[in-house]
């Protein structure tokens, strides 16, 4: 697979949701274990939901605290 086509076709944000195929998820993998702008890209994603998960369960925390 090529840079190119992983961008156009959304693969980072597509393994993520866990939406490819199983073809194309190792191809996918084999890909950005070789280019850093899609490791930084799936990477991203991760720690995106990461901090959400740590902002909402603060946020909630501080909801039942206020009651």
């Amino acid at each position: 697979m090529n840079h190119d086509t992983a961008i156009r076709r959304l693969f980072a944000e597509r393994f993520f949701l866990q939406e490819l195929t199983e073809d194309e998820c190792g191809a996918y993998e084999e890909h950005f274990l070789e280019c850093t702008a899609c490791a930084d890209q799936v990477k991203s994603l991760f720690q995106f939901i990461q901090h959400a998960k740590e902002l909402f369960a603060a946020d909630t925390l501080e909801s039942f605290e206020d009651s």
